[in-house]
């Protein structure tokens, strides 16, 4: 094909129509983290993302769903939330929301850093539930 019969233009692009702006997503925000009684002593937790603790241990994870503003979103459901080792590992925890409080138990069965990010939460959630999350990092170690 030759750009004969075509007319050459400098003018921009006109913006689309029908273009929506993103949505604004929900922020997914870990407010504490606890250890089973057996391991509570053991646990070293710095801040609500990062934790060190032994094999065995099950933490409990609690967050909420937040609007732009702060406010905890009203929301009850529950999803999948992949949990990942470094060394290519997987294990799939269950996320179960009540009034947009979130409840996370994750047993730490295997030594490992495994963590979780804003795209490991997302990658199965339909778009219009997907959410903001700074991610958690877990060092479990050997007794």
């Amino acid at each position: 094909m030759t750009l004969a019969g075509w007319t050459v233009c400098s003018e921009p692009m006109p913006a689309a129509v029908n273009e929506v702006a993103p949505a604004v997503r929900p922020l997914l925000a870990i407010t504490a983290i606890t250890a089973d009684a057996d391991h509570a002593n053991q646990v070293i937790i710095d801040g609500v993302n990062d934790v060190t603790c032994t094999v065995g241990t099950v933490l409990t994870f609690n967050a909420e769903l937040r609007d732009s503003n702060g406010g905890v979103i009203p929301r009850s459901d529950s999803f999948r939330m992949p949990l990942r080792s470094r060394d290519g590992r997987e294990k799939v925890l269950l996320a179960v929301m009540q009034g947009g409080h979130i409840k996370i138990v994750a047993p730490m069965r295997e030594s490992g850093i495994w963590s979780v990010t804003q795209e490991t939460v997302n990658e199965s959630l339909p778009v219009e539930h997907q959410m903001t999350f700074a991610g958690a990092q877990v060092y479990v170690v050997e007794a």
